[in-house]
């Protein structure tokens, strides 16, 4: 919006006032994973290197990313791991997060939705993550907040036994 020709009390020309308006109406969602929901990945080794990039429908707040926003947990050992990085895209519409050395297990990945956490840049306070996955994408029930929960399978494949096995002979005898 532009308004020109505006006079102040003493009609001298005032510069020209600029406006622009930007109305957003709905939460951002997740529409797409490289990690798809209950999917297995098959690598090869004891350990491996896990990169998740994840898909927003629109531009995300990046400057309050941090560790505290998402987890990785591996339910079989119990534990949880941080990401060697995290961070968006120049466009904000893309997380990337860079795990190193994941174990073999069942992994639950989670985005937090809320103030401070996962949200869009609208102004003033911006809109929740629209979260909820259902098994498809984009995630959501079109109402803001939701967490964004995904999880899968980290299978490393066949590896060798790490030590040689010493053959032995049989105890006693078949009879």
């Amino acid at each position: 919006l532009q308004i020109t020709d505006i006079e102040d009390v003493q009609n001298a020309t005032l510069t020209p006032f600029n406006l622009t308006f930007y109305e957003d109406r709905t939460p951002p969602r997740v529409v797409d994973s490289s990690i798809q929901p209950n999917g297995t990945f098959t690598l090869s080794g004891l350990a491996q290197d896990v990169t998740e990039t994840i898909t927003f429908s629109e531009p995300m707040n990046a400057s309050n990313l941090d560790n505290s926003d998402f987890s990785l947990h591996g339910a079989s050992l119990n534990l949880n791991y941080a990401p060697a990085s995290a961070g968006y895209d120049g466009t904000g519409t893309i997380l990337t997060l860079n795990y190193t050395g994941l174990p073999e297990d069942d992994y639950t990945l989670t985005l937090l939705s809320g103030d401070g956490r996962f949200e869009d840049t609208a102004q003033p306070n911006g809109w929740n993550l629209d979260g909820e996955l259902t098994g498809t994408f984009p995630s959501g029930d079109g109402v803001e907040g939701g967490d964004f929960v995904l999880n899968f399978r980290l299978d490393v494949g066949v590896v060798p036994f790490p030590t040689p096995l010493t053959p032995e002979a049989p105890l006693g005898s078949l009879i």
